[in-house]
């Protein structure tokens, strides 16, 4: 069983050294919660060029597929890490998930996009919110890391404490 570490907090402390932390969102019943799905695509530089197409797209080709998935999300954004990929590739991506793609080149892009939650004063003067509800990685991954652009520069590995500044309320109640 978990050590309370707050009255909202608890963290367990699971066999094997993982941790899992829960925290009781306090919401305010003025604030109306935009669900988003977020998918985010590394690139494929890892690869010789001869490996061919299908090496270099098998993130795109992810991304695209769980585009396709139903969601309970009330929006879609698709980060693609935009580094060695065509504007033709890019296109496909765009065309075959019909989603938002936003591209980005810096593991600080993809942390800002995670952190930093969009808000909008709705007419009726409520503040619309959105959190994440979802997310998918498509990259490399190996322990400890998720390698979007793997061992290609810019450094783009993401490690578990890289997610330490992310605050707790950018994700959705039950998500």
């Amino acid at each position: 069983p978990g050590k309370p570490e707050g009255p909202d907090q608890e963290t367990e402390y699971a066999p094997g050294g993982g941790v899992t932390t829960t925290i009781e969102l306090k919401l305010d019943p003025l604030m109306v919660i935009r669900k988003e799905r977020l998918i985010i695509a590394g690139s494929e530089v890892h690869y010789d060029v001869e490996a061919g197409f299908w090496w270099k797209m098998m993130f795109i080709a992810g991304a695209c597929l769980q585009a396709k998935q139903p969601t309970s999300a009330d929006i879609t954004n698709i980060l693609l890490v935009n580094i060695a990929y065509t504007p033709a590739e890019i296109d496909r991506l765009r065309s075959c998930s019909g989603e938002n793609v936003i591209l980005v080149s810096s593991k600080a892009d993809i942390l800002a996009h995670i952190a930093n939650r969009p808000e909008k004063t709705l007419p009726d003067g409520r503040i619309e919110k959105t959190l994440i509800l979802e997310m998918y990685f498509y990259a490399h991954g190996l322990p400890g890391l998720i390698g979007f652009n793997l061992e290609g520069r810019p450094n783009m590995d993401l490690h578990a404490e890289d997610f330490e500044s992310t605050p707790s309320d950018a994700f959705a109640p039950g998500g």
